[in-house]
């Protein structure tokens, strides 16, 4: 079986995203940019981006995440300043002026659309209470993409299905 290429810019499209959508969005964006120059296009950043906003409309949501891990190390966290761990994605939205970030010091998204402002507003104590983002996609049937990378990089849902399963290994 042969594959075909699809170029980053209709990613969205093609994996039937549509107006209105919750979107929980993940990558790699190294893997992404070697695919893209190997298939003759100049990968940008902003360009996937822009190209899920599309897809979604302002009447759905884009959720990227920006967690940053060093506040459980330093106790230091500024959400307007303090860069995404998660990888460069999180950082192209943290710079867009179209996006905001949630108010958590370790599990933060950069979040666009309809429910920016809500999900913003969040002052959620547990990464992965009911007052959080992950219960927020949970509720409403969020989709999360994950480009070019495998679920076990990608897969911090999972952490709230736990926490609501009350399982002994998890710490708070």
């Amino acid at each position: 079986m042969t594959r075909q290429y699809i170029s980053y810019k209709e990613i969205a499209a093609a994996i039937g995203i549509k107006s209105g959508d919750i979107v929980y969005l993940s990558s790699d964006i190294l893997s992404l940019a070697w695919t893209a120059k190997a298939n003759g296009e100049c990968f940008g950043i902003d360009g996937l981006i822009d190209s899920f906003q599309k897809e979604i409309t302002p009447e759905g949501t884009l959720l990227i995440p920006s967690f940053h891990f060093d506040f459980s190390n330093y106790g230091i966290y500024d959400y307007r300043k303090t860069p995404s761990a998660t990888g460069a994605l999180g950082n192209a939205a943290l710079r867009r002026e179209d996006f905001m970030r949630t108010a958590h010091p370790m599990h933060s998204f950069c979040v666009w659309g309809k429910d920016k402002g809500m999900l913003c507003g969040m002052q959620n104590l547990n990464s992965f209470g009911a007052d959080s983002p992950f219960a927020y996609m949970y509720e409403n049937n969020a989709v999360q993409v994950m480009l070019g990378t495998d679920y076990q990089r990608s897969m911090t849902f999972v952490h709230y299905v736990e926490n609501m399963a009350g399982v002994p290994y998890r710490f708070y």
